[in-house]
């Protein structure tokens, strides 16, 4: 009779599948989190914080760390999965000199890859992950070993860089030189002027936070990236919102779009149409020096062009609000915006679930706080003569 210090129960198929159906579905969630494990702090990222420290301090290094954790984790999973067995069925026979199962040859393989996996993490920390893909890439283009991390990391915590969540472990950091992309399995840096962007679909989804917001509209982008890494290329998606900003960042002529995508004017540039619209049927002000106009306060690309100049009076404003009346009072400040940052100075102020409402609505004045209407929008009166002479100049090139 056999000693019931050795294990005798041979596990059946059914328990062995079930248990890795358990065991996948955690580690899915770990790696791949939904909101509220996100929001719980119960992540993949969170739960390796010793190793990986905050990108806040080194966001370059903190993702060179997730990189190398994340696939020496991978190929321990086999043998974690054998080890759960274990522990969990204290009389499973699983490890054995005789394997029959497939299940005993993982548990004879399976240690030697997490071996390999300990190994392979170790080296690429104590060699400062210069071996890396696209640590390799960055040496090619002339950047320090030793500098790398700090100038990199800063440039890609700068506040004008264009940075966009694609999922929860999926992220693209573009600066005025370089992109940045990062998924669960994949890593990639590479100077800006070596990457083309082409926006190759587009389809229509309702806004999930209010349908009155009517329909938003997502770009598939496919980024080809230089040769030597093109097997690195990557898709992402993107609303048309934030692809306006995409475009400002990049410059214009940088995304390509296929003949049949139309980008499409969000609720934003529409409301900044309709508020020019209007801003140009009020009366112009004439009282300033060209000359002595500043760069506009918000994008610091324009010349101010426009001046809060009280015209309501006593008008109406509100129509829907229970017929209140206007109480806008009377701005001192001298031209410092133009109309577009001026719209959507006024669009953050309302309420953005009545989009119908929204160019009956007042606003304060970003530097007084007086309180003006979209009637009180003066546009400069050179304004007029700035858009004439770009009319003439489409009209031109147009003939020719």
């Amino acid at each position: 009779m056999k000693s019931s210090r050795y294990a005798t129960y041979v596990l059946p198929n059914s328990a062995i599948l079930l248990h890795a159906l358990v065991f996948i579905v955690i580690v899915l969630l770990l790696l791949y989190p939904p909101d509220a494990f996100v929001g719980a702090g119960f992540t993949f990222d969170s739960l390796a914080y010793a190793y990986l420290g905050s990108p806040e301090v080194n966001y370059l290094d903190f993702h060179c760390r997730r990189f190398v954790l994340t696939r020496a984790f991978t190929a321990c999973l086999p043998y974690l999965l054998i080890l759960s067995m274990y522990f969990t069925k204290e009389h499973a026979i699983l490890f054995t000199p005789h394997p029959t199962r497939v299940i005993h040859y993982i548990s004879l393989v399976s240690p030697f890859i997490a071996f390999g996996a300990v190994i392979y993490i170790t080296y690429h920390t104590m060699t400062r992950f210069r071996n890396l893909l696209a640590m390799q890439k960055l040496k090619d283009y002339g950047y320090d070993s030793q500098q790398v991390f700090t100038t990199l990391s800063s440039e890609f915590l700068r506040i004008d860089a264009f940075r966009h969540s694609i999922s929860n472990v999926s992220k693209i950091i573009i600066t005025d030189s370089c992109l940045f992309y990062c998924s669960r399995f994949q890593f990639v840096v590479a100077k800006l002027p070596d990457v083309q962007f082409h926006v190759v679909q587009a389809e229509d989804t309702m806004n999930r936070l209010h349908h009155a917001l009517g329909m938003n509209q997502y770009l598939t982008v496919a980024v080809s990236l230089p040769p030597d890494i093109k097997h690195l290329n990557f898709e992402f998606k993107i609303d048309n919102v934030s692809m306006r900003d995409l475009e400002t960042k990049l410059g214009a002529g940088r995304i390509g779009f296929s003949q049949e995508v139309r980008l499409k004017m969000s609720m934003t540039d529409k409301f900044i149409q309709a508020f020019l619209d209007q801003a140009k049927k009020n009366p112009r002000f004439f009282s300033y020096v060209k000359e002595e106009l500043d760069p506009c306060l918000g994008c610091s690309e324009k010349l101010s062009n426009v001046k809060l100049w009280r015209q309501c009076q006593s008008i109406n404003i509100n129509l829907e609000l229970e017929g209140e009346t206007s109480n806008c009072t009377p701005c001192q400040c001298r031209p410092m915006w133009c109309v577009s940052c001026m719209a959507r100075i006024f669009l953050a102020k309302q309420d953005q679930s009545r989009p119908a409402s929204w160019l009956e609505g007042t606003c304060s004045c970003p530097t007084c706080r007086a309180t003006f209407c979209i009637i009180d929008v003066a546009l400069l009166s050179y304004f007029d003569e700035e858009n004439a002479t770009d009319n003439d100049d489409e009209l031109r090139s147009e003939e020719e």
